[in-house]
């Protein structure tokens, strides 16, 4: 081969691209739309847990509103039952009809409930060991496909909890 046709075929080699040079660069893009699409699941979740945490602590909260204006004697009903379901939820957080309103042990989510909302309370006896008019309420909203329990209402991902005296 002459020197020109030398030179013009390492001019051709040096303005094209190899196949090696694109095989890596496709690996480096593959690498980062992989780690980008990780990172976007990683937070598409995050954003859930969080909705489904407020939603949560809006139930809860707005009950425990409800309690501290609530009759009293309707909390005696529920003294010293145990954990109770109050009453149950959809997916939009709307109340699923009938809830419990007889404050009944037995009580179960009818089909459909994504949230449940539970209830404990009991009555503090005074110095001189009557029952008297202050209680202490337990609440806990739990979402039904991350069940949780009385004893792990506060570590749990799909629970939130909280505790309160009631006093008439």
């Amino acid at each position: 081969m002459s020197g020109a046709a030398r030179r013009g075929a390492r001019r051709g080699l040096e303005r094209g691209t190899s196949l090696l040079e694109l095989m890596i660069a496709s690996a480096i893009i593959i690498v980062a739309v992989t780690g980008f699409m990780g990172a976007m699941r990683s937070a598409i979740n995050a954003t859930s847990v969080a909705h489904r945490r407020t939603e949560a602590t809006l139930l809860r909260s707005g009950f425990i509103e409800r309690l501290t204006v609530a009759r009293r004697s309707q909390v005696a009903v529920a003294a010293g039952q145990g954990w109770m379901i109050e009453s149950c939820y959809d997916a939009d957080a709307r109340l699923l009809a009938p809830s419990n309103t007889a404050l009944t042990a037995a009580y179960a989510c009818p089909d459909g409930a994504v949230y449940a909302r539970h209830l404990s309370a009991v009555a503090i006896p005074d110095a001189a060991g009557q029952d008297q008019r202050t209680w202490t309420v337990a609440v806990y909203v739990e979402r039904l496909d991350r069940p949780c329990d009385p004893a792990t209402r506060y570590q749990t991902l799909g629970c939130v909890a909280a505790d309160l005296y009631l006093t008439d």
